[in-house]
């Protein structure tokens, strides 16, 4: 669902339906066609590696539970938020170099320039703001 708020923002809601493969792919494709959509194109490689951590670990926090992706167009930068319904908050930790997963919250705060988790009614937002000046 597309929307605006009070600012004239672009903000894009969409539920994610459980199917970590296809659910994470078109959480990609949602970014990208919403980037392509505010003309920050050039924001789509670093948006896909966000959301695609946001959506993965929201999907295998809350197995066979819909997730929500939120995309909106600031003024300076673009947000990147997917909401779940685990009330547990991530922490970001130094993974074994030879694990296969861990590294998800160090990616997304490495290519974000903002990120965090908002605890809401019924769940959380995992978020992260893209810069649009790069």
């Amino acid at each position: 669902m597309m929307s605006d708020d009070e600012t004239g923002a672009m903000i894009l809601r969409y539920r994610l339906r459980q199917g970590l493969e296809g659910t994470v792919a078109q959480a990609r494709a949602l970014t990208a066609a919403m980037l392509e959509g505010v003309h920050q194109e050039h924001l789509s490689e670093d948006a896909g590696l966000i959301v695609s951590e946001l959506a993965t670990n929201a999907i295998k926090a809350t197995p066979g539970k819909d997730v929500v992706l939120v995309l909106r167009d600031e003024e300076d930068a673009v947000f990147i938020g997917v909401w779940d319904c685990d009330t547990h908050v991530p922490e970001a930790v130094c993974a074994d170099p030879l694990a296969e997963s861990g590294r998800g919250l160090l990616i997304v705060a490495a290519l974000s320039s903002d990120h965090g988790c908002e605890p809401v009614p019924g769940g959380k937002v995992m978020w992260a703001r893209l810069s649009k000046k790069r």
